[in-house]
């Protein structure tokens, strides 16, 4: 049960044609649903449509898609974070989405949450 008020949001940003990432929300999903109140996810219009189902099933994710390209890569990132902020949340924690699933065991336990960290800091508080 969270005892604040603060609501926690995921940006993320995915460019997975083959759906390498699948096993990882997988395995990782509920911890990424008991983290954050709000997801939103941008992935390119060629990640895996398995991919994308799985985040808007598993997680509940808020999915755009945006076109692959360098030019487009900034401004997807930012969307994520905008559209993350719209839908509620009053921080946001921004991740490529490969990054934050190869965190695996060092994810912190569910029902944990992000906390302040100093910009050395490798390690969750």
């Amino acid at each position: 049960m969270r005892q604040h008020n603060t609501r926690v949001g995921l940006a993320a940003i995915t460019h997975d044609p083959t759906g390498n990432c699948l096993p990882g929300l997988q395995r990782l999903y509920k911890q990424l649903r008991d983290m954050f109140d709000v997801i939103s996810i941008s992935a390119t219009d060629t990640t895996s449509g398995a991919l994308v189902n799985a985040v808007e099933s598993l997680i509940a994710g808020h999915v755009t898609r945006h076109r692959v390209g360098l030019g487009t890569i900034g401004l997807a990132r930012r969307d994520a974070v905008v559209r993350a902020f719209h839908l509620g949340a009053d921080l946001v924690l921004y991740s490529d989405l490969d990054h934050l699933l190869r965190g695996g065991p060092n994810m912190p336990p569910a029902r944990s949450r992000p906390q302040s960290r100093s910009a050395k800091s490798t390690t969750w508080s």
